[in-house]
């Protein structure tokens, strides 16, 4: 079942689709290649171009082809077991962005969120690089994803042993990634 919901820019709006209409099979199973979930969340926005080309997006259909003048962020879930009687849980399985006519499969970068969340009060290291114990945290190894050492470790690192430090995986590159300092809301 298709359902769309427009809303107003920042509304903040909640929706709600009644799960009793479908079956538990239905809503805990997926089929990753052909790209079918039982849920599945698409955020549409109008990209720089549209405001040029007179788009609108009231003129799109739900499931409708992604195309120049759209950017969207989509979510594939599936429903867990209730963890209790009135409510049932929800898991992500894939996310993935449509930017500039490109897709881009989101994934968790390992130990980033204990990097920005920790307090670098005294015996508080989970924001270190593992490798010189005195810099930051800002560079996530390729493509195993580990978020652990500093820009300088691992340039050093590759020059030297292409290794990652955590899972000893060959590293292919890697990414230096800024950070916003504090609890992640």
């Amino acid at each position: 079942m298709n359902v769309q919901f427009p809303f107003p820019e920042l509304s903040c709006d909640q929706y709600s689709i009644r799960m009793s209409d479908f079956s538990p099979d239905q809503l805990r199973s997926a089929d990753v290649t052909s790209f079918q979930y039982p849920l599945f969340v698409r955020l549409e926005t109008l990209a720089d171009k549209a405001a040029a080309g007179h788009h609108d997006l009231s003129e799109r259909i739900v499931g409708a082809p992604l195309t120049s003048w759209i950017q969207c962020q989509t979510t594939c879930a599936v429903v867990g077991e209730p963890s209790n009687i009135e409510e049932d849980s929800c898991k992500v399985v894939r996310q993935r962005i449509w930017v500039h006519e490109l897709f881009y499969d989101l994934q968790e970068i390992y130990g980033i969120t204990e990097a920005n969340q920790a307090s670098h009060g005294e015996g508080d290291f989970s924001a270190d690089c593992v490798v010189c114990l005195t810099n930051r945290k800002n560079t996530t190894v390729l493509p195993c994803r580990h978020f652990c050492m500093c820009n300088e470790c691992a340039k050093a690192l590759l020059r030297r042993t292409r290794t990652c430090p955590m899972c000893r995986l060959p590293i292919s590159s890697v990414l230096q990634i800024q950070i916003q300092q504090g609890p992640v809301s």
